[in-house]
């Protein structure tokens, strides 16, 4: 009789040992909703910066009416130099500056691609980080970077002996485009600044 009552205290402590065990086991585990919860909430991507329209892309054609004319421009930027300097000034800066007659946006989840006419797009991450570019214009290829400032969404194109900015801004919940280009150097007396403005041609495409 002593012994069945030993051999049942026993079996009686070894499952209350068990149980205890089990339970600080559980309490240390992470539940699954908790694990899936995070796993999802890092998943999605971050919206375009502020200054750009949703995710897609955009086609705009340009407005003569309301746009700069981008030779007056050239030749008040050139006027206080030489006569000899200032007809090759002004022959470069035309043969760079050709008005678009349509501008295509790409917004993607990570970056941001224009496109003049049919040329090559330049293609800027919203990280800021530079990346080559070649333009179809001069054949050459240049670093260029994306800067967000205010409702401005900045392409900065170095081309080594100066600065391209293309300052876009979009009015009217994406159905107009102004662009505000400007082109420093220290060949020319002052910078070269221009004003386009561009109507949307066709609603949003959503990208793929």
């Amino acid at each position: 009789m002593p012994k069945t009552r030993s051999r049942s205290a026993r079996t009686v402590a070894l499952v209350l040992l068990l149980a205890s065990g089990l339970a600080r086991l559980d309490a240390q585990t992470p539940t699954p909703t908790d694990s899936s919860a995070a796993h999802t909430a890092g998943a999605g991507h971050a919206p375009p910066p502020p200054g750009l329209p949703p995710v897609g892309t955009y086609l705009f054609t340009v407005r003569p009416d309301s746009s700069d004319d981008v030779k007056a421009a050239i030749n008040r930027t050139v006027d206080p130099m030489s006569f000899i300097t200032r007809p090759i000034a002004r022959g470069r800066l035309t043969k760079a500056n050709p008005v678009p007659q349509r501008v295509t946006v790409r917004v993607g989840t990570d970056t941001v691609a224009i496109r003049f006419d049919d040329g090559n797009e330049c293609i800027t991450p919203f990280d800021g980080d530079s990346v080559p570019y070649t333009s179809s214009v001069t054949k050459e290829t240049y670093m260029a970077h994306l800067v967000v400032a205010g409702d401005s969404v900045i392409e900065s194109i170095n081309a080594g002996d100066g600065i391209r900015r293309n300052a876009y801004v979009f009015l009217d919940s994406g159905n107009r485009l102004r662009l505000v280009v400007t082109i420093s150097s220290p060949k020319l007396p002052g910078p070269l600044r221009y004003t386009l403005l561009f109507a949307r041609a066709t609603p949003e495409t959503p990208h793929s």
